[in-house]
């Protein structure tokens, strides 16, 4: 479980990869590797990686230098390259699970001893924490994140992906024996209970096993993650067409992890063309197992007829996107964000610190509207995947062209599928057409959410019924198995083209509400479906 005083491997697997002439297969020996930096493939064409079921093991450090912790794998610039046969861990666990053994509601402490299998020394990170049920679930008896005592403090992951909010380690006193005094800044909920198992992460967003950057047509097969410290797999402009086969993150048969993905599985924000995620497990992610999205922009100026200056207010009133964001050629739609209509067509000629020069193709720019470059709207195919105990979601889409079929959900604290783009706060976009959900097992999701049905199709992260029209467009739920619902199963708002049909819906919860809701749908349809 714990790798010290290794040797690093980095430059050995380096020189064997990128010396692999193009249109060959470069196999790794069947051993262990260790590295204390990243792996760069780069500018490979026509390569397969065979890992031959070797363990790559990154460095982490689960202290306050936290930072010093490595990503496994960047595939940068490269065409047709395969990254295949691997088991991939970390040199240190990326969390701990312990039991609460008192609880002080009034001055918000708690004591908690971490199991004795894990090795610690009381300078560990305590960043996140959140209680688990006895199926492995998150049950939000706990949830606990340690933020930065500073909120002006911007972080930005991997150069793209903005957080919300920046984290460091909750205040706690070290008792010695694996055991921890931790001082909370906000209540302890009343359902928090002595004996209750909980999982702490060392790091929320911490690096990405393999990142996929410049690349087209890439290949990850059959890979399995015990430890990831943050997300499995991220996607960054400028990609085309990514299929991932056979991923697993997962906790080692024996190993005492109830959460070996720190934050989302599969993460997408720079990658065009198509994407296949199918025979992938994911099992205990502190986030979403997948999440497709692109990165808004917002016209904060109005420079001429054809030049406007672009922003991302997540950043800040007038925030920097990314040099990536749009290259000439690229179309651009901007949305009003309030009703999210479509108010204007760009194509784009230029984009250049921050300022975007445009042939105009239809409407008309206005300052404030949110934009949202199409190339990052990737068709999707979920095909024969398990997604269980996701801390947040199950997948989260928010691009066109999908379809999510033959899966199992379960265990998802929020919703099995959502759908809903985000203009406002994560300012992920855009809206979904084309959807078809069919053939899925879905089962214990929601279990923890006020807001979220198990099949969801919303109009922003954060609430359902707006007065929203016209968002979303042909949208399909059938043949889907959904069981031990809480409130309502499936929910879907402001699509025109709706089929809800041939579902069953076992066991459900609360029946006070009706099965199936729609809300600001035109031309529905509703029929075949079972309650028992």
């Amino acid at each position: 479980m714990y790798y010290t005083n290794c040797v690093c491997c980095a430059d050995e697997l380096e020189a064997l990869i990128n010396s692999t002439p193009d249109g060959e297969v470069c196999v790794l020996e069947n051993k262990e590797y260790y590295i204390s930096r990243r792996v760069v493939i780069k500018n490979k064409n026509n390569v397969t990686v065979d890992g031959n079921n070797a363990t790559i093991i990154s460095k982490y450090v689960n202290s306050d230098d936290y930072t010093k912790s490595v990503d496994a794998f960047l595939i940068k610039g490269c065409n047709n390259v395969a990254l295949t046969n691997l088991f991939m861990d970390t040199s240190v666990p990326t969390t701990i699970v312990g039991t609460f053994k008192e609880i002080d509601v009034e001055n918000r402490t708690a004591v908690i001893k971490i199991d004795d299998d894990f090795k610690l020394n009381g300078n560990e990170v305590l960043m996140a924490f959140n209680t688990i049920d006895a199926d492995g679930s998150s049950d939000y008896h706990m949830q606990y994140y340690a933020k930065h005592p500073d909120p002006n403090i911007v972080t930005v992951v991997f150069g793209e992906i903005l957080l919300a909010n920046t984290y460091s380690s909750a205040k706690y006193d070290y008792l010695g024996n694996n055991t921890y005094k931790v001082y909370y800044n906000h209540p302890i909920s009343s359902l928090l209970t002595v004996g209750e198992r909980v999982s702490i992460r060392h790091t929320m967003y911490g690096p990405a096993a393999i990142t996929v950057s410049d690349s087209n047509d890439t290949l990850i097969k059959d890979i399995t993650m015990y430890h990831v410290p943050g997300m499995a797999i991220v996607v960054l402009p400028r990609s085309t067409n990514l299929v991932v086969d056979g991923l697993k993150v997962v906790a080692k048969e024996g190993d005492n992890c109830l959460m070996p993905g720190n934050c989302d599985g599969i993460h997408l924000t720079g990658l065009h063309g198509d994407f296949v995620m199918k025979n992938c497990v994911f099992d205990g992610m502190g986030d979403d197992a997948l999440n497709i999205h692109a990165t808004a922009g917002t016209i904060t100026k109005l420079i001429d007829e054809n030049t406007i200056k672009c922003g991302y207010c997540k950043k800040g009133p007038d925030g920097t996107l990314p040099v990536r964001w749009c290259e000439p050629g690229d179309i651009i739609t901007a949305y009003d964000p309030i009703n999210m209509q479509i108010t204007a067509e760009l194509k784009a000629i230029d984009f250049t610190d921050g300022i975007l020069k445009f042939e105009v193709i239809s409407g008309e720019c206005r300052l404030g509207d949110t934009m949202q470059n199409m190339t990052y709207a990737p068709s999707c195919t979920v095909d024969n995947c398990i997604i269980r105990n996701s801390r947040a979601r199950g997948v989260v889409i928010q691009t066109s062209n999908v379809e999510i079929k033959n899966s199992v959900f379960f265990g998802a604290s929020s919703a099995a599928i959502k759908v809903a783009p985000d203009f406002n706060y994560w300012y992920e976009v855009g809206p979904t057409y084309n959807l078809n959900i069919h053939d899925n097992v879905i089962e214990k999701c929601s279990f923890r959410s006020a807001v979220d049905p198990d099949i969801c199709v919303f109009t922003k992260h954060s609430t359902t019924e707006t007065d929203v029209k016209h968002l979303h467009k042909n949208i399909t739920v059938e043949n889907n198995v959904i069981k031990a619902s809480m409130v309502s199963c499936i929910s879907i708002t402001a699509t025109d083209g709706v089929t809800i049909k041939n579902n069953r819906f076992e066991g459900r919860q609360d029946r006070t509400n009706p099965a199936i809701k729609t809300h600001n749908c035109t031309d529905v349809v509703i029929e075949n479906n079972i309650e028992i």
